[in-house]
């Protein structure tokens, strides 16, 4: 006979079906059967013409994701990925310092930052694609 998934088992695998986790990507990139920009390149794409209609973001800068990605795609093909999130696409709070992307704090007063908060660093430093 055959055996029934157990459903905290597929939760474990894929706890929200149609979203990655930091792993999955991971050993995507380590398979190679994708590379950071592909991914990222989907990734725009769908926030660009497929999703459009939600506004998903509060600031997108496609040409900045794809900088951060082709750095990834060579960490990865020298072997050298930075951790386990290099590559990993990550959204922050609009209220997160981003270098390059605005911050407005709640008011039509808006500034481009020239540098990361802390969290947006440390993410950057471990390699994270931040979006």
């Amino acid at each position: 006979s055959k055996r029934r998934e157990n459903p905290s088992e597929t939760h474990e695998r894929n706890p929200a079906p149609g979203y990655r986790t930091i792993m999955d990507y991971h050993r995507l990139y380590q398979s190679k059967k994708a590379t950071p920009s592909q991914v990222m390149e989907r990734l725009i794409q769908g926030a660009e013409h497929d999703l459009k209609h939600l506004h998903m973001f509060a600031s997108f800068r496609p040409h900045l994701i794809r900088q951060q990605a082709v750095e990834s795609d060579r960490r990865w093909e020298a072997g050298k990925p930075l951790s386990v999130w290099d590559g990993v696409p990550v959204a922050l709070k609009d209220m997160s310092s981003i270098q390059g992307h605005p911050i407005c704090d709640g008011s039509s007063a808006c500034r481009d930052m020239a540098q990361d908060d802390d969290p947006a660093a440390r993410l950057r430093a471990a390699g994270a694609i931040l979006v």
